[in-house]
């Protein structure tokens, strides 16, 4: 198999002359529009640091990476800053950058790990983070001389970034004296992760339970328990096997009370409420800490912030 990282190891110093003066002012201003002044950009795949350096430049921060050592030490010696050595299904950033730069790098991404590179991408980036990306164009993976490349059209760069919102999407030339290929270019912004969930309104004499979360960022707040869906169920599927694995305990599903949409910082809610009944009260909790039996009317409960709008559905219904 062809090892590409091999490949610019061994021709660092031809392909760090090569590229270190291409003119990439147009995707420059194409993505910059985007970013805010001072942006903390991730270069990935940073190769001669040519584009790390104008960001330093104009003031920018920079984190740069690229998998191969030799051209880490050829850029690091240009940019005047540690350009780190990382392999892109290694990356491990978490809502760090406020933008990725991915010039001419993710092509030589295997096809069968490059949605796992683009979510680690994805995840690296703040809400409403931006991403440049560029490929050769094409709709193949192919290997010329010592390198593999995966080429993508139109259609399969919209399904690779499908959690993206994509801005712009432009064809361009090849900057390179002497070079005739043709490039596919985005600039894209991050989609909040949407996760659909189910919640019960579990009844018993004019009364509904809820439960305090035992960890997260919700932590000691009062909710609906519930959890998320697994591949294939039906919300009521999904609502009695989640409370039988948090209170060891059986309902019957009533009534689809309503559904909900709430934004939080980093992800969007979607929470699918039924209206249940309870077959056992012998609990054992396993996901909080506690429960307690209320009065729908009750005032006083810190509630997760999702959940005020399942109280309030639940009272508008007994009040119509």
């Amino acid at each position: 198999m062809v090892d590409t990282i091999y490949y610019y190891n061994e021709n660092s110093q031809s392909y760090f002359d090569n590229t270190v003066n291409a003119d990439m002012s147009d995707c420059y201003n194409r993505f910059l529009k985007h970013v805010k002044k001072g942006a903390y950009i991730l270069d990935a795949g940073c190769g001669s640091g040519r584009d790390s350096k104008f960001f330093l430049e104009h003031g920018y921060s920079v984190k740069a990476i690229d998998g191969s050592e030799e051209l880490c030490k050829l850029a690091s010696d240009y940019i005047g800053q540690e350009v780190e050595c990382n392999n892109f299904l290694d990356l491990n950033y978490e809502n760090e950058f406020d933008a990725v730069w991915a010039c001419a790098s993710l092509l030589h991404v295997d096809k069968n790990d490059i949605n796992k590179v683009v979510s680690n991408l994805h995840k690296s980036l703040k809400d409403k983070g931006v991403i440049y990306a560029s490929f050769k164009y094409g709709n193949a993976d192919r290997v010329q001389g010592e390198r593999y490349f995966d080429d993508l059209n139109e259609d399969l760069i919209k399904e690779l970034f499908i959690s993206f919102d994509i801005n712009e999407m432009w064809f361009s030339d090849d900057v390179r004296p002497g070079r005739t290929d043709r490039w596919i270019n985005i600039v894209a912004k991050k989609k909040k992760k949407t996760i659909r969930v189910v919640a019960a309104i579990i009844e018993k004499n004019n009364e509904i339970l809820i439960a305090r979360r035992l960890t997260g960022e919700f932590a000691g707040l009062w909710e609906f328990p519930g959890g998320k869906y697994e591949f294939g169920e039906t919300g009521e599927q999904a609502i009695k096997r989640e409370i039988e694995e948090e209170f060891e305990v059986e309902i019957e599903v009533k009534e689809l009370l309503c559904t909900i949409k709430h934004r939080y910082s980093s992800f969007n809610l979607i929470m699918d409420c039924y209206i249940c009944k309870l077959d056992s009260e012998q609990f054992h909790l396993h996901d909080h800490s506690a429960y307690m039996w209320i009065e729908p009317k009750r005032r006083g409960i810190k509630w997760v912030p999702a959940d005020k709008k399942v109280i309030k559905a639940y009272k508008e219904k007994l009040e119509s």
